[in-house]
């Protein structure tokens, strides 16, 4: 039987970091701007206005963590 999706899980930092070589910081705006791309209601979710202007896309290069 297929699981039904009822929403967006938390995404596990530890886990992602564990495997990523980009900071901590890059990873975080990174994680919360597909968070509010995913939005289930439309009116909720960036427009793409606003996913521009978000940290994570805005022109600031990513970071290679010093791990």
């Amino acid at each position: 039987m297929a699981r039904k999706l009822t929403g967006l899980e938390t995404i596990n930092m530890e886990a992602l970091l564990s495997k990523n070589p980009y900071s901590e910081i890059d990873m975080k705006n990174a994680a919360d701007l597909i968070m509010k791309m995913l939005k289930w209601v439309p009116k909720e979710r960036l427009t793409a206005v606003e996913a521009m202007s978000h940290p994570f896309l805005s022109g600031t290069s990513l970071t290679r963590s010093s791990s």
